[in-house]
């Protein structure tokens, strides 16, 4: 089945620390157009002769469907609407590459392939076929050769027997996506990959092809609605149902029978129409008889007939012809806690198989659209949440405007990025299919708080414009306070000097770390005076890979590096003794809190909290340690502080091992399964990322207990909100405290109810893995954004970020979805974001595009980096912008920054040290140029944030 690598990080770093597929939705490349979905023959359109056949009610096949309703022309395509559908279109095929299998060993842990997950696809013009497109997008490997990120280099696709096993049949198609015929039915198919080492791997999955016609009845539910008012002949006309749901036959013995989410309350009145396409073998006379309670109406071959439970017509009967006659049942339920309703055709139950409806009329019913509210410039990623989106086009319009990018991810999910408009308004949301008509709406907001921001990318260069820097393996990065790119790789930290349009001036390489140690978090104490580089390293794949023995899974460890006369060399190991798994979720995160402890994620060494080896070991084929798959704190400078983890145990299984030295170190958060970024936000929030689980095949399942487990589908990536102190669950199992904490033996799959004791998620992320990098928007270029957190994903070939706007209680108002991202990433004091691309082996830069001022404009505050230091003052900042001048002075909160210097020639930034100030406090900067010239009041509520040291 589906291999979903969804977070099992550091591909390739050898890892990438992410890279793989957490397969959520099937990842192909689309293009938008006006038309129709590729493989609608000529006769698959509907026609306009009045039959009113829309509604799931088919007559011919391919099916007619009735006249159109709003937004639909004679042809049932959208019409005066703008809108847009979309198809998948397959890239170029590549050339495979022929090569001798390189790598040490587990070859098996390098090529990946990741096929689609893919819902039953639709047969949508009737003739037994449908285009179905396959895509890897997500297929990785994690192979490092000659010092940089592997690729995969051919993608063989396959038809595969019914045999077990299965053997290939025939050759489907090469590249990493294609379009490929499938008929009606269950088709085998096997994706091979391999990588530019020569390793191969291969998935196999099914692509299930459904015939549009079903058997049984289609009904749609309407709250609150009387047979008083009762209902139009047209069911894409109003009222708008909002719920549906197929159904065998009419048998709904008592209100249980009826879907909870389409009836509402006890003592609450609802409506319910059925509809379905009736088969009669010969001419004959037929009887419809209906019991229960309440009123029904019923209309044959769109003939309204006298039949009412409570009137004086239980039964009608009328002659049909033989052939297939469309038929509605019209009930109305004055108290859905009483609802009763029985058909009889000729005295008997509805027979399943003369019951017929279709997949492709159905009228699109929603239920809710994640997030309601978003920016008046559009690009807000809306999540239209509904019901049985069978067809493959679909069309969101925001008010009169269209959706951009609307795309379907399942039966009842559709993701489109919000159109841009004017001005603050509200608008409804509709979804309009080919076939069945538009929908209900739900309001959208369009909120100028939300507003997004934009970027354009580009290189970070070396010795001139045209020579990119190459940053083989780099993923941990960090702006320092002396203005430098810090970058970690394997067995070093590059620390590059860098100018105004980011092209590297000058470079040297720490030194005091091993060759096998992998940097994956770097960070600098806002509290220091001095300068001082936190690192994190890890082992990664210590035993698989590094040949180490498997006890060695305590390999993790902070170290501390200060400057030397040719660079800077680890001077001190801060904490050591830190789990790591036998594969690649580390020691990460790296980030000082206001009182100047470090915090940091530390890796699970499970899939979801159960290591079976049954069921796969991929994660590295140990249970967790006691202090894996958890959020640490430790007070690093606190006298006497002990960061020498020590373990009570011989190793060989972590679950059974009890801390014995570094008690210093302890968990501040729990069941957080891989976060690669967290950030200290100046709300007071922690903020992290954290990669969703694989599916359970390979890698292993989902623990329901301490000692059960069960199968599991594997999930997305989520963004998780932390307040410390609060001894937060986060949902992945870990067994080891879960001892003494049993909420910590059970796993549980964000987006839904959430168990008691667990801490629900902040937010959750569609689309590819991996995302990692977080931090705070900090820029004054985006007033309307500033605060905002921008988080980064970066899995293979898709690299990406993400604008997450928050409300004043730190919680997730919504997410828009910007065009470039990375792995990693920090601002620098022009607002800018630099990050590791780590695939690419570049570094890139996402500069922000807005209006530069007049040259005889004030001076402008961009931002000041860092954004936070000590109570006390002391700290070296940049302060970012424009026209200050050669001679600037700046204020933070009315007190001067002193010992200004280094301003830059272009008067874009300057050097100067804070003044003291209140602990928890968070002030304005403002500049004065030297004829007296003053900033205008900085965005949001501060530029810099004083610690509680």
């Amino acid at each position: 089945m589906v291999l979903r690598l969804n977070s099992t990080l550091l591909v390739a770093l050898p890892l990438l620390l992410f890279a793989a597929a957490h397969g959520l939705v099937s990842y192909s490349e689309w293009r938008t157009v006006s038309g129709s979905s590729p493989g609608n023959g000529g006769g698959g359109g509907p026609s306009n002769d009045g039959s009113l056949n829309s509604g799931g009610v088919p007559t011919v096949d391919p099916p007619v469907v009735s006249s159109p309703a709003t937004g639909l022309d004679a042809n049932g395509n959208p019409a005066n609407l703008n809108l847009s559908t979309v198809i998948p279109v397959a890239p170029p095929v590549p050339i495979p590459t022929v090569v001798t299998p390189y790598g040490p060993r587990g070859a098996d842990h390098y090529a990946h392939a990741v096929p689609p997950k893919l819902e039953p696809q639709l047969d949508e013009d009737g003739d037994e076929f449908a285009m179905v497109p396959l895509s890897s997008g997500n297929s990785h490997t994690h192979l490092v050769k000659d010092g940089k990120a592997g690729e995969i280099t051919r993608y063989t696709w396959s038809k595969l027997s019914a045999d077990e096993p299965p053997v290939v049949t025939e050759p489907l198609a090469s590249g990493s996506s294609a379009i490929k015929r499938f008929p009606v039915g269950k088709t085998r198919v096997r994706l091979e990959v391999e990588d530019n080492g020569g390793n191969t791997h291969q998935d196999d999955f099914v692509v299930d092809v459904e015939a549009p016609v079903q058997n049984g009845v289609y009904c749609y539910y309407y709250k609150g609605v009387t047979a008083a008012q009762r209902l139009p002949l047209d069911p894409r006309s109003s009222p708008k149902p909002v719920w549906a749901a197929a159904a065998p036959t009419m048998d709904f013995a008592d209100a249980s029978a009826f879907p909870a989410q389409g009836v509402g309350a006890a003592g609450k009145a609802f409506a319910q129409r059925c509809v379905f396409s009736l088969r009669v073998g010969a001419t004959a006379a037929t009887t419809f008889s209906v019991s229960g309670s309440g009123a029904v109406t019923l209309a044959i071959d769109n003939i309204f007939q006298a039949l009412d439970i409570v009137g004086d017509a239980p039964s009608v009967t009328v002659t049909l012809a033989a052939g297939n006659h469309p038929v509605q049942v019209m009930y109305f339920a004055e108290d859905a806690g009483a609802a009763k309703l029985l058909l009889r055709v000729n005295g008997e139950a509805l027979a399943t198989k003369a019951a017929l409806w279709d997949m492709r009329t159905v009228v699109p019913v929603l239920t809710t659209i994640t997030p309601n509210v978003g920016s008046k410039q559009g690009g807000t990623t809306v999540h239209v949440n509904g019901v049985n989106f069978y067809s493959s086009v679909y069309t969101v319009t925001f008010g009169d405007l269209r959706g951009v990018k609307a795309v379907r991810t399942s039966r009842s999910v559709l993701t489109v990025n919000s159109p841009p408009v004017p001005a603050d308004t509200t608008v409804p949301v509709v979804v309009s299919s080919k076939y069945g008509g538009s929908s209900n709406s739900i309001p959208f907001t369009y909120d100028g708080n939300a507003a997004p921001i934009r970027f354009k990318r580009q290189v970070v260069t070396q010795g001139g414009p045209d020579k990119k820097y190459v940053n083989n393996l780099g993923a941990a990065i960090a702006v320092g306070p002396d203005g430098r790119l810090y970058v970690g790789k394997k067995g070093h930290i590059h620390v590059l000097t860098i100018s105004a349009g980011y092209d590297v001036t000058s470079a040297c390489k720490t030194t005091g770390l091993s060759g096998m140690d992998q940097v994956t978090s770097v960070a600098f104490n806002p509290a220091d005076t001095k300068l001082q580089l936190y690192a994190a390293t890890s082992i990664i794949y210590y035993s698989e890979k590094e040949n180490l023995p498997k006890t060695e899974w305590n390999n993790g460890k902070i170290v501390l590096l200060e400057p030397t006369a040719a660079c800077m060399a680890v001077t001190k190991t801060v904490v050591s003794g830190l789990p790591v798994s036998d594969h690649d979720h580390v020691v990460a995160a790296l980030v000082f809190d206001s009182a100047g402890r470090l915090r940091w994620s530390q890796g699970s060494f499970t899939n979801m909290g159960a290591n079976t080896p049954t069921s796969g070991t991929g994660i590295g084929g140990l249970d967790e340690a006691p202090l894996s798959a958890a959020l640490l704190v430790a007070p690093v400078n606190q006298p006497g502080f002990d960061g020498a983890v020590k373990w009570a145990c011989d190793r060989t299984d972590p679950s059974k091992c009890k801390q014995s030295g570094g008690t210093d170190v302890k968990t501040f958060a729990t069941g957080v399964r891989n976060s690669f970024g967290m950030m200290l936000h100046t709300n007071g929030f922690f903020y992290a990322t954290d990669n969703g689980p694989n599916l359970s095949k390979d890698f292993g399942k989902r623990s329901t207990s301490c000692t059960t487990e069960a199968d599991g589908p594997g999930w997305g990536d989520k963004l998780i909100k932390i307040t410390d102190g609060k001894n937060q669950y986060f949902g992945h199992p870990n067994r080891a405290r879960g001892a003494a904490d049993k909420r910590q033996c059970v796993a549980y799959k964000p987006g839904g109810k959430v168990p008691a004791g667990a801490t629900k998620e902040a937010a959750m992320f569609s689309g590819p893995p991996s995302h990692n990098g977080v931090m705070e928007l900090m820029s004054n270029a985006f007033a309307d954004a500033k605060h905002s957190l921008i988080v980064l994903q970066s899995a293979g070939k898709t690299q990406s970020s993400h604008l997450v706007s928050l409300n004043p209680a730190g919680d997730v108002t919504s997410i828009t979805a910007l065009n470039d991202g990375g792995l990693l990433g920090d601002t620098d004091a022009h607002g800018a974001i630099l990050m590791t691309a780590y695939f690419p082996n570049e570094l890139w830069v996402l500069v922000p595009s807005y209006a530069r001022p007049s040259a005889a404009a004030p001076p402008f505050v961009s931002a000041v980096k860092p954004h936070r230091g000590r109570a006390d003052g002391g700290n070296t900042v940049t302060v970012g912008g424009h026209n200050f001048g050669a001679a600037p002075t700046a204020t933070f909160g009315g007190l001067p920054c002193t010992n200004v210097r280094r301003v830059a020639p272009d008067g874009t930034s300057f050097v100067c040290t804070t003044p003291k100030g209140t602990k928890g406090g968070f002030v304005k900067v403002e500049v004065t140029t030297a004829a007296g010239r003053k900033s205008q009041p900085s965005a949001g509520n501060g530029d810099f944030k004083y610690m509680e040291v």
